[in-house]
C-alpha cells in the first residue's frame, strides 16, 4: 500500500485492519499524529515510536497497529537504524534527517 500523504489517514488504515501496521520516521508534525493515535487505540491497536517506546506526539516517529505486529516490528526498525549507522557512521552523522530520525525513534546509536 502506498502512503497517502497523511499520517492520520495511514494510521486509520492500521486501525481498521487495511494494513497490519504503519510506521514513519520524521512525520510532518503532531497535528498529523494526535487524532490517528486516538483512533488506533480506540480500535484496540497500540501506538509507539519506531523504537517501540511510549508514544510522544512531539517525537515525530510513529509505529502503530495490532499489538503483536508492533511488538515484532519495533526491534526490526531499531536494528535497521543501528545497522545503517554502523555501516557508515560518518555519512549517517552528516545527514541531519538521519540523526533526527534516530532521535525521534529513541534509538541509541552508540
Amino acid at each position: 500500500m502506498a502512503v497517502t500523504g497523511s499520517a492520520a489517514v495511514n494510521m486509520c488504515h492500521a486501525a481498521c485492519g487495511r494494513v497490519d501496521a504503519y510506521w514513519e520516521l520524521l512525520v510532518g508534525g503532531p497535528w498529523d499524529l494526535a487524532a490517528g493515535a486516538v483512533i488506533v487505540r480506540e480500535a484496540g491497536g497500540v501506538v509507539t515510536n519506531c523504537g517501540g517506546d511510549g508514544f510522544d506526539v512531539t517525537a515525530l516517529s510513529i509505529l502503530c497497529g495490532a499489538p503483536p505486529v508492533v511488538a515484532g516490528l519495533a526491534p526490526l526498525l531499531t536494528s535497521s537504524i543501528v545497522s545503517t549507522y554502523k555501516s557508515d557512521p560518518e555519512s549517517f552523522s552528516a545527514c541531519p534527517d538521519a540523526v533526527a530520525a534516530a532521535a525521534g525513534a529513541r534509538v541509541a546509536l552508540e
